[in-house]
């Protein structure tokens, strides 16, 4: 079990977490999608590729 958070630990996640982020509607919204684009791309796709190379062993 690998557990991550939404909004990342990005800087992106950290201005969305930010109580200073002027961020709403439409345009938190596509950070929001930004931010999950990048988890995914960053983290949860080379995290599976480890699981599927271990498991190939």
């Amino acid at each position: 079990m690998h557990l991550t958070p939404e909004p990342t630990h990005t800087p992106l996640g950290r201005l969305l977490r930010s109580s200073e982020s002027v961020l709403t509607g439409r345009a938190l919204a596509l950070a929001m999608a930004a931010d999950r684009y990048l988890h995914v791309e960053c983290e949860i796709i080379p995290r599976l590729d480890d699981l599927g190379k271990r498991a190939d062993n």
